[in-house]
């Protein structure tokens, strides 16, 4: 299972694109019916761990989002993730979006193995979860929060 999370995920992962990038900036290129911007997350955040750091990635992407603009998040040199982190950052967007939008207008390069795992399970969730009608949802919710209840 955990292989095929990860073939999925390294579909929709791209090479690093080396040209047009300016350090510490986030890149903007105009296309045809909207724009592209890649938004070098080591510039913004130390690592994909804190609640904090999904939020400072997470208002960057939504502003693009806003601007019908496709984003390539590249995670070069940021090595430590949860799976939290993507869930508030990026993933959420998949309430937003259907599945093959969100595919073809984010995009994520040189993320960690580590990362890739992270991801993917944040991925695979979300898709799950929001395909869900708002009364399942709402069951699943109420089971989560019994079991913790039960826990604590």
């Amino acid at each position: 299972m955990k292989k095929l999370f990860k073939e999925r995920v390294a579909k929709r992962l791209m090479p690093a694109q080396k040209t047009d990038i300016i350090q510490n900036q986030i890149n903007i290129d105009k296309l045809e019916g909207g724009m592209k911007i890649k938004i070098e997350a080591k510039n913004h955040i130390s690592n994909g761990f804190s609640a904090d750091d999904a939020d400072i990635l997470s208002q960057i992407i939504n502003d693009g989002l806003k601007k019908d603009s496709k984003i390539t998040i590249d995670f070069e040199n940021v090595k430590y993730f949860t799976s939290l982190f993507f869930n508030l950052a990026i993933t959420r967007y998949l309430d937003e979006m259907t599945v093959e939008e969100y595919d073809s207008r984010i995009k994520i390069i040189n993320l960690s193995e580590v990362g890739m795992d992270a991801y993917a399970l944040s991925y695979e969730n979300a898709v799950e979860y929001y395909r869900l009608s708002p009364k399942e949802r709402e069951a699943r919710e109420k089971i989560v929060s019994d079991a913790t209840e039960m826990v604590i």
